[in-house]
């Protein structure tokens, strides 16, 4: 799927999210497991990012109850907005290393020609966002 369905379907959820100051949690923590499985449908992409939403309210929920909110300090935000912000480069400019290194990430077995061809697209990535 691209990039722009599965924001789409993120912004969707997250807007169903009662707390309007979670909002971005929500977008944030879909695109997160987007990113980090491989998304094949539009109803998978659509229950990943209800399971990040969901996941959410239960940690808010469990945190709020025991009155503890050391998790807010431990959590970059900062950090993790840059990460995404280089995501969204790297899938801007080459859209084709993008998949394919997300595919090879989801991937058990490699073939010699998939790490050669992962080395390439990952030194490409890297020259695209300037890390």
């Amino acid at each position: 799927m691209e990039f722009a369905d599965l924001s789409r379907i993120a912004v969707n959820v997250a807007g169903t999210h009662g707390v309007v100051s979670q909002r971005d949690d929500v977008y944030q923590d879909a695109m997160e497991k987007f990113y980090r499985y491989r998304v094949r449908t539009r109803l998978g992409a659509w229950l990943m990012a209800q399971s990040a939403r969901n996941s959410l309210y239960r940690k808010e929920k469990r945190y709020s109850a025991s009155g503890s909110l050391d998790y807010i300090s431990n959590f970059d935000l900062e950090e993790r907005m840059l990460i995404h912000e280089r995501l969204e480069e790297m899938a801007r400019k080459l859209p084709k290393a993008f998949v394919f290194m997300l595919e090879y990430i989801n991937r058990r077995r490699h073939s010699g020609a998939d790490r050669r061809m992962a080395h390439y697209y990952r030194r490409q990535l890297k020259a695209a966002v300037g890390v």
